[in-house]
């Protein structure tokens, strides 16, 4: 997961941040694949991208999305972060569209939330997303995904979030997984050491999609 770290409202003029990566083991985790040489190897120093970014004041920092077949519609938590003095007044737009499937795309209705101390109590919103009922649903054998679009305007200006989800349930049916009520096998292989020209995992998408 990322290592994320909020250095708060900055002055103006030249800063300089000082990154320490301690590799020993605390407490040693003995002879395993995650820090042997066996088949991973010892990773060093940073990987992946490094930025700096410049945010709102209040900003969508955190969207938890759970979806509910059975009322065909995603039941969202979102936490708002920004500067503690502002309080989380305006609005949140939320808009649905679905996406990797044949045929036309399928838009819900779009949701607005007012923003007041009973609807984001301590910046917290919780909220359902009605998509009807002809949403479509995700499985192995029809991917269709929601893509979501997240507006926050408050006094403060506004921010965005995106994200993409899918509408499924997935439950064990006496001794067998079902997704969506359909019977379901889980499959998969292991992969161990296969990046010996970079020495550590791929930091791409493609490098983790299967051909």
């Amino acid at each position: 997961v990322p290592h994320e770290h909020e250095l708060g409202p900055l002055a103006p003029g030249e800063h300089t941040l000082a990154l320490c990566i301690d590799n020993s083991f605390q407490p040693t985790p003995g002879d395993n694949h995650q820090v042997s040489e066996h088949t991973q190897g010892n990773w060093n120093g940073v990987l992946g991208r490094m930025d700096l970014r410049a945010l709102p004041p209040v900003r969508i920092e955190h969207v938890a999305v759970a979806p509910d077949l059975a009322a065909r519609a995603l039941r969202l938590r979102i936490r708002l972060s920004g500067t503690p003095s502002i309080p989380p007044t305006g609005s949140l737009s939320i808009a649905a569209e679905s996406c990797n499937h044949t045929g036309a795309p399928h838009r819900p209705a779009p949701l607005s939330v007012p923003l007041t101390p009973e609807t984001a109590p301590a910046g917290e919103i919780a909220v359902t997303l009605p998509l009807g009922p002809d949403a479509k649903l995700w499985d192995e054998f029809s991917p269709a995904l929601y893509r979501l679009a997240l507006r926050l305007d408050t006094p403060a200006g506004s921010a965005e979030s995106t994200l993409t989800t899918g509408l499924r349930e997935f439950r064990a049916r006496a001794t067998q997984f079902a997704i969506n009520g359909r019977t379901t096998f889980l499959r998969g292989e292991v992969n161990c050491g296969v990046f010996p020209l970079t020495g550590h995992t791929p930091m791409d998408v493609a490098g983790w999609r299967v051909y």
